[in-house]
């Protein structure tokens, strides 16, 4: 009987530990105007005017997130790479926060209509 509540007790622990530890990493959401881009580092930095974002890691401005093999980049509905991003690209970020540093999930460049019906 003992046994069976100490092996109970640790499953509902190591549950509730990988509960909070999703729970840590939401996905979060922002647009702007991508400022700089270093290909070295991987990084990309945004420009927002949102009064209020959902992360709470960085006031509002500036943001710069990593970029990874697991990001992925869009922009005409077709799969870019880092790469081909440009200062000055107005882009919507999803991203989740590691720690103190923000990891870009899935980059969409927007561009008007019209630069993706002529590409």
């Amino acid at each position: 009987m003992k046994r069976t509540f100490a092996i109970t007790a640790a499953l509902v622990i190591l549950i509730l530990s990988a509960i909070a530890a999703t729970v840590l990493e939401l996905p979060y959401s922002l647009e702007g105007k991508v400022i700089a881009i270093n290909q070295l580092a991987g990084t990309l930095t945004v420009k927002t005017d949102e009064d209020l974002l959902q992360s709470p890691v960085e006031a509002m401005g500036e943001y710069t997130f990593s970029i990874d093999k697991m990001t992925n980049i869009q922009m005409c509905n077709q799969n870019e790479i880092f790469r081909n991003g440009k200062v000055g690209n107005r882009i919507k970020v999803i991203y989740h926060e590691k720690g103190s540093s923000l990891i870009a999930d899935i980059i969409s460049i927007t561009t008007p209509l019209l630069a993706c019906l002529i590409e």
